[in-house]
């Protein structure tokens, strides 16, 4: 695992999804840290002294490729005191601080298969791993399943298409829990089981949960009560 390294950032892209949810992306002012798709950083509204502790923070997830040198990306939702502030103080051009690469939310090599369950805001780490099987034109099989409330949750969707049109071996199920009839969508809530059972005839599948924390639990110990091992169950449980 690389070291993390304090990098400084001007904010070039600023996206208000609705008045709780926000994407930023970000152009590095000096060399951009390597770091693993899946991965998350620390980010800082405050000024960095490189001589003092590193300030108070909130930990994100990388939803940008680590082959995209130019610009680094984050989708946040706000929850609290820090991000209502980071929702407010934020503009184009603005200047914070970075520290990363952090965690081990990484692709398990010798899968056959690799099972994406996404909910809400959880699909960042999954964007920054599927941009980055298009970067390096990856042969591996990616499943995507991506659980929405309404369908102008579904922020990501231009992002989606692209890396469906672009990504050999790829296939997304998006559920939408209130979705009009909508034909884009799988109407409901994501089924678990159901994505399981569809995994049942996969040699080596593994299984990646990201989102709330009550979703991760119960998809965690479901998959668990089927006898996937824990090797196989990798979950984004920085939060």
């Amino acid at each position: 695992m690389a070291n993390p390294y304090k990098v400084q950032v001007e904010v070039t892209e600023l996206i208000h999804h609705t008045d709780s949810v926000s994407t930023i992306g970000m152009k590095p002012l000096s060399r951009m840290p390597r770091f693993k798709p899946g991965q998350f950083l620390h980010l800082t509204l405050s000024d960095y002294d490189p001589s003092a502790q590193w300030p108070e923070s909130r930990v994100f997830s990388i939803s940008s490729s680590p082959k995209n040198k130019a610009q680094i990306s984050i989708t946040y939702a706000v929850k609290g005191r820090y991000t209502t502030k980071m929702f407010d103080e934020i503009k184009l051009g603005s200047k914070l601080w970075l520290k990363f690469p952090y965690g081990s939310f990484l692709e398990v090599p010798d899968a056959s298969d690799h099972i994406l369950v996404a909910g809400g805001t959880g699909i960042t780490p999954f964007l920054s791993i599927l941009l980055y099987g298009i970067d390096v034109n990856s042969e591996k099989n990616y499943k995507l399943y991506y659980g929405i409330r309404t369908p102008d949750q579904n922020f990501f969707n231009e992002t989606l298409k692209e890396i469906d049109q672009k990504l050999k071996n790829f296939n997304m199920t998006v559920y939408c829990e209130n979705s009009a009839e909508n034909s884009e969508f799988t109407e409901g809530i994501i089924d678990i089981e159901d994505i399981y059972n569809k995994c049942a005839d996969m040699e080596n599948p593994a299984f990646y949960l990201s989102g709330p924390v009550e979703m991760i639990k119960n998809f965690n110990s479901f998959l668990k009560g089927k006898g996937v091992s824990e090797e196989k169950i990798i979950i984004d449980d920085w939060e």
